[in-house]
C-alpha cells in the first residue's frame, strides 16, 4: 500500500494533485488578492496592496474611500508611512510630534497634524512608491504560477492599486 500522505485543510480549497501540501482555492474569503497571496505565498504583491491601504488612509477622502480615515493612525497602528515619517524626523521633532499618542489623546486635529506631517515629509510618497515596488514583484512572483487564465486580472489588479485614490 502507499503511504499516507499528511493533508492540510483549506477553506474552499481542494489539494493539488501530485503537490502534497500545495492547495488550489476554489472560491478564497479574500477574493483575489487573497487567491494571489495563496497561489505564491512568498508573494511581495499583497503587502503593496496592504501599503497603498495604508497611505489612503492618511490622504484619503471618507466619502469615496466608503471607510473612516486617519483610523490606523487613531488605532496606534504602525504603518510604513509613519515609519519612514519617524526616521526623517529628528528625535525632537518626533517626540512633539507624537506626544498625544502617548497619552492616548488622537483627537481628529492631532490625526490631521500627523497626516499632513507625513505627506510635508515626503513619507507618503515613499511608501506609495515601496508599495508600487512591491505589487510589481508580487506580479513577477506568479507570473510562472498557473492561475487559471487569471494573470491579465492579476496585472489590472496591480495596476487599479497603484493608481488607486479611493
Amino acid at each position: 500500500p502507499e503511504p499516507v500522505q499528511p493533508q492540510r485543510h483549506v477553506v474552499g480549497g481542494q489539494p493539488v494533485p501530485g503537490n502534497p501540501g500545495r492547495f488550489q482555492p476554489q472560491h478564497p474569503p479574500g477574493g483575489i488578492v487573497q487567491e494571489a497571496s495563496f497561489l505564491a505565498p512568498r508573494s511581495r504583491g499583497p503587502q503593496g496592496f496592504q501599503i497603498i491601504d495604508d497611505c489612503l488612509d492618511l490622504t484619503g477622502d471618507q466619502g469615496e474611500l466608503g471607510k473612516a480615515v486617519l483610523s490606523d493612525l487613531d488605532k496606534g497602528a504602525l504603518s510604513l508611512p509613519m515609519i519612514y515619517l519617524t526616521q526623517q524626523l529628528s528625535p525632537a521633532a518626533r517626540d512633539e510630534l507624537f506626544a498625544p499618542l502617548r497619552e492616548r489623546a488622537t483627537d481628529p486635529a492631532f490625526l490631521a497634524t500627523v497626516a499632513r506631517a507625513a505627506q510635508a515629509a515626503g513619507a507618503i510618497a515613499k511608501a506609495q512608491q515601496r508599495a508600487q515596488q512591491l505589487i510589481q514583484e508580487g506580479l513577477r512572483d506568479v507570473a510562472d504560477t498557473p492561475l487559471n487564465g487569471l494573470t491579465e486580472v492579476f496585472e489590472e489588479l496591480g495596476r487599479y492599486a497603484i493608481t488607486r485614490r479611493s
